[in-house]
């Protein structure tokens, strides 16, 4: 059964106004690593803020999530699927701001178009010191998708597929970092979703269930 969209973005509205489930429900989809990873990295450099959306549209009246896959380069995330969002930049009045500039980027989907309803817990990401801060929102209808360079393909997903059962799952990725390691994760659209994308998904879903 799927998720009512209206009914849905007013719940969650209200459960974003309360305590978030944080990183005891994120963790769960963790890999083995980040646990080692809970602090900054080794030489205390300052992480550079950034920040991620979650973006929610209607769907024959269900609730649809937004992804990307990230086209392949030489970067930290090259291939992997995640949240549009991206590096703050100077002239970003604030967090919120530097997700919909991303999201308008990556996306071409305009930001004034975008109602946000909060964020979710903030999320480290060691390989590149990003220090990630997920908000949430939603447009009104299906966006007109105008992919730019940084990414390779758009994937949607209704999110009652996401809470199916055999939705989680533990697969092998390999990383530039790490060959074969062992991670929950996501399938969606055939492909593997893990890492702090997965974390801050189970965080969400935990949120649609209340």
């Amino acid at each position: 059964m799927g998720l009512i969209f209206s009914d849905f973005i007013k719940r969650l509205a209200e459960n974003l106004r309360n305590p978030l489930p944080g990183f005891d429900v994120q963790y769960q989809m963790a890999p083995v690593t980040r646990v080692e990873q809970l602090v900054y990295n080794n030489n205390d450099i300052p992480p550079k803020n950034s920040a991620v959306l979650a973006l929610l549209y209607p769907e024959k009246d269900e609730t649809v999530l937004v992804l990307m896959k990230r086209a392949t380069d030489h970067s930290v995330h090259s291939g992997q699927i995640s949240f549009p969002g991206g590096q703050a930049e100077p002239y970003d009045k604030s967090d919120e701001a530097t997700a919909l500039r991303e999201t308008e980027e990556e996306l071409g989907i305009d930001s004034s178009r975008v109602h946000v309803l909060g964020k979710l817990t903030p999320v480290y990401i060691s390989p590149s010191n990003f220090n990630v801060i997920p908000f949430v929102g939603y447009v009104d209808e299906k966006p007109a998708f105008k992919p730019n360079e940084e990414v390779k393909k758009v994937i949607t997903v209704a999110l009652w597929e996401l809470m199916k059962p055999n939705a989680k799952q533990i697969r092998k990725v390999t990383t530039k970092y790490v060959t074969a390691l062992e991670v929950p994760c996501f399938i969606v659209d055939g492909e593997i979703l893990w890492g702090a994308t997965a974390m801050m998904i189970n965080e969400l879903l935990e949120l649609a269930k209340k």
